[in-house]
């Protein structure tokens, strides 16, 4: 470890860990919360097109630690967690237990991680936000947001509340990667309690998933000198444009007009024509390329134009851009990859 980050768990630890301060290594991987496919990799010949697939279960199977993203946990949930990796109790008893819901869309994603865990007698820490946590609440009530929410009457006041609503997410993730940050030290202290024998390992390895959202971990666990590698679950990867701006954001960068406009524009495309690629691919990726793709064909004004048009004409004219432009839906899963590379006619 670094001084900065040697002095923070001598700070936090116990005399023991001070005398004993172990060196360890993280590798970060960023995915999407998506599907079952999720944990397994490939060498594109099982994902043919663009996008190569990278498995979690790869990076897991060689790392002696492993940190789930898992917002609003308990300390129950987590004990499971540590019963499931020692073989104590099975997948199965862990779904039903937690109650995990089956027409979840993230089910698939969730049960391919606990088998991953199952037997695997790594330690599980959790540096997440609990639920008795007030930023667990905030967190909530941010993404569940108002049952109805008053629609902006003109196209600045929109661009205006989109960016309130970024500004929001960036700084709630912000106070929530920070305290994962500070979580690090005494969390590897319990993890060591579990398994004695990594505190001396030399080459100890971290594994934390986390979504694509959050980024800005690895520059800050970097400022502390830390060996920090990072691996995302596609290559290429793409983000979306709320995804982007919310990173922007939490940087210390702005967000301008024009990827405000994207932002809504891509809002209404995930409605629109979201279910024509979902339709073709289980690759969240793709669907997220496909979206992107076009929102970045229309131009400020176009979005502009269609805003002021309302519900439901706006959607009769968002068609009506995109046969001008030369758009044509995908009929297969080659069609989609051929746009999203750069063809956008059929």
């Amino acid at each position: 470890m670094n001084q900065e980050f040697s002095k923070h768990n001598e700070e936090s630890g116990s005399p023991e860990s001070r005398e004993k301060a172990p060196n360890f290594k993280i590798e970060i991987y960023f995915g999407i919360h998506g599907t079952a496919e999720d944990m397994e990799g490939d060498d594109g010949t099982n994902s043919p097109g663009r996008f190569k697939r990278r498995g979690l279960r790869e990076s897991f199977e060689s790392a002696d630690i492993y940190v789930p993203e898992l917002h609003g946990w308990n300390e129950t949930a987590l004990q499971k967690m540590q019963d499931l990796s020692y073989g104590r109790i099975s997948p199965d008893d862990f779904i039903k237990e937690a109650g995990l819901n089956k027409r979840d869309p993230m089910f698939g994603f969730k049960k391919a991680q606990l088998e991953m865990i199952h037997k695997s007698f790594k330690p599980i820490i959790i540096l997440d936000v609990p639920e008795d946590d007030p930023r667990s609440e905030a967190m909530n009530n941010h993404y569940l947001g108002p049952k109805e929410k008053a629609r902006p009457s003109n196209f600045n006041q929109a661009l205006a509340s989109i960016k309130e609503n970024l500004r929001q997410a960036a700084d709630l993730h912000n106070e929530r990667e920070d305290y994962m940050i500070s979580q690090l030290v005494p969390r590897l202290e319990e993890a060591f309690k579990i398994r004695p024998d990594l505190r001396s390992r030399s080459d100890l390895k971290v594994l934390m998933f986390l979504g694509i959202a959050h980024t800005r971990v690895a520059h800050q666990l970097a400022e502390y000198g830390l060996t920090i590698n990072t691996k995302y679950s596609r290559l290429p990867f793409i983000f979306s444009y709320d995804i982007e701006a919310q990173r922007r954001l939490a940087l210390g960068k702005e967000v301008d007009n024009e990827l405000a406009a994207k932002v809504l524009l891509e809002q209404l495309c995930r409605y629109v024509i979201g279910p024509i690629a979902t339709r073709l691919t289980n690759e969240n990726n793709e669907v997220i390329a496909f979206i992107r793709k076009i929102v970045s064909l229309f131009t400020y004004e176009e979005i502009k134009h269609l805003y002021s048009l309302g519900i439901p004409s706006a959607f009769s004219e968002f068609f009506k851009y995109m046969e001008e432009k030369k758009i044509y839906p995908p009929r297969d899963h080659s069609e989609l990859i051929s746009f999203i590379s750069g063809s956008n006619s059929s």
